[in-house]
């Protein structure tokens, strides 16, 4: 009886290890986001390639990967229309209480890079969130999950540009 007792407790302990193993197997296999991290110009970009496991809430969210050459072409026409912009001299949420100017800070953003589709268009967007250098340490986790703020000023921000059209659609400062 006593023999048959420690079998069972021993076979309960085995299955209960496989089961802890497997279960913290699935967790991290589900945990892991597929992004592609990069760097130019010493700037820092993290492109989602499936925006709703990074908690973006979008119900047009798409998985898509898009070259490196389009985001940054997609950069450039942002920062030629924030350039364009403000050249009357108005700065929105700008350079008040240590709020950066964002063309003066342009290499200090870090980018995080999502692709989605609003509804009734056919045309993927290139939706960019910006999160300055200074308060990127708030966000450790920034390369694996979209960043949610509100307020911040202009230490974060968010354009989206369309792909084919190859126009900035928005523009928001927290």
């Amino acid at each position: 009886m006593q023999k048959r007792k420690s079998q069972i407790n021993q076979g309960y302990l085995t299955f209960l290890a496989v089961w802890v193993l497997f279960s913290q197997t699935s967790f991290n296999a589900l945990a892991q986001t597929e992004s592609l991290y990069f760097e130019r110009n010493q700037v820092k970009w993290v492109l989602f390639t499936d925006s709703n496991e990074v908690g973006f809430n979008a119900s047009t969210a798409m998985a898509k990967t898009l070259e490196q050459e389009e985001i940054i072409t997609a950069d450039s026409l942002i920062y030629d229309f924030l350039k364009s912009k403000f050249s009357n001299g108005q700065y929105p949420q700008q350079g008040i209480n240590s709020c950066p100017y964002i063309l003066d800070s342009w290499d200090r953003y870090y980018r995080q890079v999502v692709v989605v589709r609003e509804n009734g268009t056919s045309e993927d967007i290139i939706w960019i969130q910006y999160i300055h250098k200074n308060v990127v340490e708030d966000h450790q986790n920034w390369k694996e999950s979209w960043v949610y703020i509100s307020g911040g000023c202009s230490n974060y921000w968010q354009a989206q540009v369309g792909v084919d059209s190859k126009k900035v659609i928005s523009f928001r400062i927290n």
